[in-house]
C-alpha cells in the first residue's frame, strides 16, 4: 500500500481478493477470520503508512542501530567489518506487521541487515537474513 495517500486505491478490500500475488496471499491470511470478522483496512494501510513514514524519517539512526549491534554478528560471515558500516548500509524494505516494523538494509555479500523493532519504532534487535 502506498504510503502516500493520492496513490491509495478506494476500493483496497475488493481489489485484494482479486490478487493473486504472494503479498496479497500474505495480506488475506493476516485478515480476522470467520464470518461477519471484519478488519478496517484503511486504519491498516494508514498506520503501515505512517509506521513506514516514521521509519524513514529516523533512518540515520536505524542505521546506528545497526552499526552499533550488527558487527559481532558479522564478524563470522564477513572480516573485517568496516569502520563506517552505517554508510555501507543500503535501504531494501519493509515489512510492517502488529508486532512491529523491521527495516532491512542489503550488506555487500550478505544478503540483508535486518532491524526489528516495536511498533512505536524503537529498535530492539538486528538479525541477519542470508
Amino acid at each position: 500500500m502506498p504510503a502516500d495517500p493520492r496513490y491509495r486505491r478506494e476500493d483496497f478490500g475488493t481489489w485484494i481478493q482479486q490478487q493473486a500475488t504472494p503479498a496479497a496471499v500474505a495480506f488475506r491470511e493476516r485478515q480476522p477470520p470467520g464470518p461477519g470478522a471484519t478488519a478496517d483496512l484503511p486504519a491498516l494501510a494508514d498506520e503501515a503508512a505512517s509506521r513506514v513514514q516514521a521509519a524513514l524519517a529516523a533512518l540515520d539512526e536505524i542505521k546506528d542501530y545497526a552499526a552499533e549491534h550488527a558487527p559481532g554478528l558479522l564478524a563470522g560471515n564477513r572480516p573485517p567489518v568496516p569502520a563506517s558500516l552505517g554508510d555501507a548500509l543500503f535501504l531494501e524494505g519493509f515489512t510492517i506487521s502488529g508486532t512491529g516494523t523491521e527495516i532491512a538494509f542489503d550488506f555487500g555479500d550478505l544478503d540483508l541487515i535486518v532491524v526489528q523493532a516495536d511498533p512505536g519504532g524503537h529498535c530492539h534487535s538486528v538479525v541477519l537474513c542470508p
